[in-house]
């Protein structure tokens, strides 16, 4: 995902750009999540090919 600063040149319009920035922030929250990914466990493992 973009930063910030990055959506400025993104959508061009610098008016809009901050609008858009002002919303997504100010409602904003980080969320954290620590450990194992459900997709990696999810994708098929490959096997080495065999001679």
């Amino acid at each position: 995902m973009p930063l910030p600063d990055e959506w400025l040149a993104l959508l061009g319009d610098q008016l809009l750009a901050q609008s858009a920035i002002d919303r997504f922030s100010s409602a904003a929250f980080e969320l954290v999540i620590d450990g194992e990914s459900y997709r990696d466990r999810q994708k098929p493992q490959l096997t080495p090919p065999t001679n």
